[in-house]
């Protein structure tokens, strides 16, 4: 991997700090108080496994190309199990159902510093073109709509059948980009940019895209998917 300016990688940091961070305000200030009591220990778990992401990639464990499955795909299996039995359990399930819609839509808005980020490291060589806004990457739509959305969602001018479709649709493109990731990344299954491979997300700080911020992202849209159709309220705050 190349050298990447610094400011790369601070915004990223600042980018993963900010969605950390929203997940904990969104929890404490969150109507329902069994959700608000659970924001220290979820904080603290969430924490945890940025650590944890952070130490594995430090030590060049996401450097493989020869293992199968490639050690990225734990990256984002880990937190699709996590999030599952989560959602299995009746306690958790409850603490995640008390996070409201207002702030499920407003953290689709870090899509837009996230698409800044991935074409500053496509011109620095560490990811394929395909992976940005220049190539199969619509994120960035998403992200600007979600300021209109969240305005909406806050005002309660929206209706459910747009907010569905609008988190569909997120849900759509965010697979296109994973997708395109996975076979663009330097694993034993690579299947795509192979004159470009996409360096930077099996290296710290980027592991957290995978590992953290896309997590955060697909579950936003699956709990807001859930309120919606059993019809919960629109309230902002």
């Amino acid at each position: 991997m190349l050298p990447i300016p610094g400011y790369i990688h601070a915004f990223f940091i600042l980018i993963t700090f900010a969605v950390f961070f929203w997940i904990i305000i969104g929890l404490m200030r969150s109507p329902n108080v069994t959700t608000q009591k659970s924001a220290n220990v979820a904080g603290l778990m969430l924490l945890m496994w940025c650590i944890f992401q952070s130490t594995l990639s430090l030590n060049k464990w996401y450097i493989d190309r020869i293992s199968e499955p490639p050690h990225l795909t734990f990256a984002l299996a880990g937190p699709l199990v996590i999030f599952t039995l989560a959602m299995a359990i009746p306690f958790t399930r409850r603490v995640l159902d008390g996070l409201t819609l207002f702030h499920l839509t407003a953290v689709h808005i870090v899509r837009i510093p996230v698409e800044i980020t991935l074409w500053l490291l496509f011109l620095q060589g560490q990811i394929p073109v395909s992976l940005t806004w220049a190539g199969f990457n619509f994120d960035v739509l998403i992200g600007l709509s979600a300021i209109v959305m969240t305005l909406l969602v806050w005002k309660q001018k929206v209706s459910t059948s747009l907010l569905l479709a609008w988190n569909f649709i997120g849900m759509i493109f965010l697979g296109i980009v994973v997708g395109t990731a996975i076979g663009a990344a330097p694993t034993s299954i690579q299947w795509r940019d192979f004159t470009q491979p996409n360096y930077a997300m099996i290296h710290f700080p980027f592991i957290w895209l995978p590992s953290f911020v896309v997590p955060v992202v697909l579950f936003s849209h699956i709990l807001s998917i859930r309120m919606l159709l059993r019809k919960a309220p629109l309230t902002a705050q």
